[in-house]
């Protein structure tokens, strides 16, 4: 009887609510709408094609994040050390580490999938 009401329950809790819960990936964060905002701001000061040099901080040559698509083979690391708190590292100079706003949107994106 309990197997029956579980769902009876859930079904009746979406029809008060209007039916089923919307996507949170369908108007969720891409790329482009929050997370190149974030980038930008934390990340770009180092990881730039246009960084040379010392302007590095020690960032890889070739780790770049300009856009999407320099960052699409690394779209998993790239997320977990913005979400870790793990970059931009503690200290770097004029740059804040991600807030936990910021970090729960990279985190929204990559449940997301990624999208540009």
């Amino acid at each position: 009887m309990r197997r029956v009401l579980a769902p009876l329950a859930l079904a009746l809790a979406l029809a008060a609510c209007g039916g089923e819960p919307a996507d949170p990936c369908e108007s969720g964060p891409t790329f482009t709408n929050t997370v190149k905002e974030i980038s930008d701001a934390k990340c770009l000061s180092c990881h730039s094609k246009d960084a040379e040099g010392a302007n590095r901080a020690g960032a890889p040559v070739g780790m770049d994040f300009d856009d999407y698509a320099s960052i699409q083979p690394i779209l998993s690391d790239f997320a977990d050390a913005l979400t870790s708190g793990r970059m931009p590292p503690m200290g770097a100079p004029g740059i804040s580490g991600t807030t936990p706003a910021e970090r729960t949107l990279v985190n929204d994106w990559r449940v997301c999938g990624y999208p540009q």
